[in-house]
């Protein structure tokens, strides 16, 4: 086996702990949401503020990092699929440091110091909200990888454009039924 399959398989296995780590949390905060449990959805709150950081920013920087490794260990081009999918890493990266990381500890920390659900309840949500459009740009990316388009293929690159607008316009609506305070 060669550096290349060693970093493949490195890859793949930090995406499912990147991709199955946010969906799983974002599952559970739902179930707590449908289920009007308070509590449940801030506990939901603080295990992201506890994941992100100890296991989804990890396995994201080895997913970019083997993803790197095997464009240079496999004499890779830089193709549409590639740049398409390093521009929606750093998208990721850019809402998980700008919103998603830092507002579930700010919701876990009004919630244990101050007290204060609602406050708490409506800042964690706008962060799972953000945390919704990041696991549309996951998938996406995993698509690029799959179908591969080159610069050429420009209307499976439009396609995966319009299904990324429309997902993301579905997933930063509020969730059906919940009524979030101003």
């Amino acid at each position: 086996m060669g550096l290349y399959e060693v970093l493949k398989v490195v890859h793949i296995g930090a995406i499912i702990v990147w991709v199955g780590g946010g969906l799983g949390l974002l599952v559970l905060f739902a179930a707590a949401e449908r289920s009007h449990d308070n509590a449940d959805a801030l506990r939901v709150i603080k295990g992201a503020s506890i994941l992100g950081p100890t296991l989804s920013v990890p396995a994201g920087l080895l997913v970019l990092l083997s993803g790197l490794g095997m464009v240079w260990a496999g004499g890779l081009e830089w193709e549409a699929w590639v740049l398409l999918s390093l521009l929606g890493v750093a998208a990721i990266f850019g809402l998980g440091a700008g919103v998603v990381g830092p507002k579930p500890e700010w919701a876990t920390l009004i919630w244990e110091r101050d007290g204060d659900e609602t406050r708490a309840l409506a800042c964690g949500r706008r962060a799972l909200r953000i945390a919704r459009l990041d696991q549309v740009l996951q998938f996406a990316i995993l698509a690029l990888n799959v179908i591969q388009p080159a610069w050429t293929d420009e209307g499976i690159i439009a396609g995966l454009g319009i299904l990324v607008t429309i997902g993301a316009l579905l997933t930063l609506r509020p969730l059906p039924g919940l009524v979030e305070p101003a």
